[in-house]
């Protein structure tokens, strides 16, 4: 599966911030954050909270979750894929719903649909707990260290909680991306949702603030997207839009509810897409122009199948006289009504998959999946709400205490401080003043190139480290250029540096597992 305020939607999403280099979904890069919340000094890893408004939110705990959980439908708890403190939270969360005596599935993001064959023996108990791993094909299905959701699945063995496959098989997502809906066989059809419910304006508003700044950072003009690096919100993600202003919300309205209420432009709507509708011409691009599975892969492939173009807003005025003009060419044309397609695909069928098992077993649904599918009841909600209007939805979000709470954000966060487990082979905390590691894999990358636990990177081939995306674009440039990759690390009171060899083919090796950053 957030740099900045702005841009944490999409780190769940790993749309944005892909740790091409650094590895997995580059969710949650933010702003320095010291081992405190800095917005509420003191405060434990942990704690839950209820936005209000204000700058001092309300301190609440599992017995208010649960209580709310109890009438809810569906619950969405939201995780950054590789932080650790998430899943434990997950967990606490799920086995105090399980100790109050409500019977519930778990909904997961990480299996695609085809392997529920698997769960299902996990679910008849005929799986030990330490053979989970490999006989559900893990690895394959999501790709992130297992190690780091034990926490959950010790709950849900402990607790005897069945287990339900959400997300779209990989090999379809892949071969929609290439080719369009229409180069599915029947039998590919069938796994899929019958109609695709696409983003509302106010989230595709946000996703397109996202996308060009990658697509500022690819064609090499980050400049623009300099006050968003900083911590700048963007204007979608500021509890109000300019297309959709945010209403009043009561105390005991949802995100979800709050959004269905506000004001809608006369397209904020869209019809939806009919699986069977979507023409598409058939045709592959090759394989370095469309890498496959994930929202990242999709941003980084090639030009949009004609079957997948949707309609392109021609410049007009001021833009028609710019586009006139010599332009520098746009590494990123045609990639970004790909990439609205396929995650409202996966949007919409995780909607699905969970009203159904809601439906056949007559329990609630806990759902396990990137925060950014949950934010401002944009993703998965807004989909459940289409198919499913009666339905009561509850939004669980980390908040990593870098920026005052959002109350149209979730109905409850959750603080866990912003680390990274790279496949360099260290942890990373972000820190004031760098990002700390936090431990180092013994025969890594990151343990040749010398590397400390309590190491503080402040720099990136002579970059301050103010974010995650520092090191991110660091990476990337270097892995382009075939250099190697040079941090500035401070260890104790003594400046050093350490240099990581970086080859080109990393940067046409994003990480191995499905998005939903």
């Amino acid at each position: 599966m957030g740099l900045t305020a702005g841009l944490r939607s999409l780190s769940a999403l790993c749309i944005l911030a892909f740790l091409i280099i650094l590895g997995g979904c580059a969710h949650q890069a933010q702003p320095p954050v010291p081992k405190s919340a800095a917005l509420l000094p003191g405060l434990e890893e942990g704690t839950l909270l209820v936005a209000n408004g204000t700058a001092t939110p309300l301190l609440t705990n599992t017995a208010s979750f649960v209580e709310r959980a109890r009438n809810a439908d569906f619950i969405l708890i939201g995780e950054g894929h590789t932080v650790p403190c998430d899943h434990l939270m997950q967990a606490r969360l799920m086995q105090a719903l399980s100790d109050s005596g409500q019977r519930f599935t778990v909904g997961l993001e990480m299996f695609p649909i085809d392997h529920q064959p698997l769960l299902d023996k996990v679910n008849a108990g005929s799986v030990p707990l330490d053979q989970f791993a490999n006989a559900t094909d893990w690895k394959k299905a999501w790709g992130y260290d297992s190690d780091l959701y034990r926490p959950v699945f010790e709950t849900v063995y402990a607790r005897k909680l069945p287990l339900r496959a959400l997300n779209v098989p990989q090999t379809i997502v892949k071969k929609v991306s290439r080719g369009g809906i229409s180069s599915l066989a029947p039998e590919e059809r069938a796994l899929l949702p019958a109609k695709i419910i696409p983003a509302s304006d106010a989230q595709r508003e946000a996703l397109q603030e996202m996308f060009d700044a990658h697509r500022a950072m690819v064609n090499g003009t980050m400049t623009k997207v300099a006050g968003m690096m900083k911590g700048q919100k963007p204007a979608a993600m500021a509890g109000k839009t300019p297309s959709v202003p945010a209403p009043e919300r009561s105390p005991d309205q949802t995100p979800d509810q709050t959004l269905k209420q506000a004001p809608q432009s006369a397209d904020s709507q869209p019809s939806d897409m009919n699986v069977t509708g979507v023409q598409g011409s058939g045709s592959q691009p090759s394989d370095t122009q469309a890498s496959g599975t994930r929202p990242s892969d999709i941003l980084a492939s090639g030009t949009l199948p004609a079957g997948m173009q949707q309609s392109v807003t021609q410049p007009s005025g001021d833009q028609s006289a710019q586009a006139a003009s010599p332009a520098p060419k746009d590494k990123m044309t045609g990639r970004m009504d790909r990439f609205f397609l396929i995650q409202s695909l996966w949007d919409t069928a995780m909607a699905e998959q969970a009203i159904k098992a809601k439906d056949e077993t007559g329990n609630p649904v806990v759902v396990l999946i990137g925060s950014g599918h949950v934010e401002f009841g944009w993703g998965m909600a807004h989909r459940i709400r289409k198919l499913h209007p009666e339905s009561r939805v509850l939004l669980v979000t980390p908040w990593r205490g870098t920026e005052p709470l959002d109350p149209l954000e979730a109905d409850m966060q959750y603080y866990c401080r912003l680390t990274h487990q790279s496949r360099m082979g260290f942890s990373l905390l972000q820190v004031d003043g760098g990002a700390q590691v936090l431990d180092v894999l013994p025969g890594s990358r990151a343990a040749k190139a010398g590397f400390m636990k309590g190491d503080i990177i402040t720099a990136a081939n002579g970059t301050a480290v103010d974010s995650m995306w520092v090191l991110h674009t660091a990476g990337l440039e270097a892995a382009k250029a075939g250099k190697d990759l040079v941090f500035t690390v401070l260890r104790g009171t003594v400046q050093t540096e350490l240099v990581m060899p970086v080859g080109k083919t990393e940067e046409s090796s994003p990480p191995q597992a499905p998005a939903a950053n």
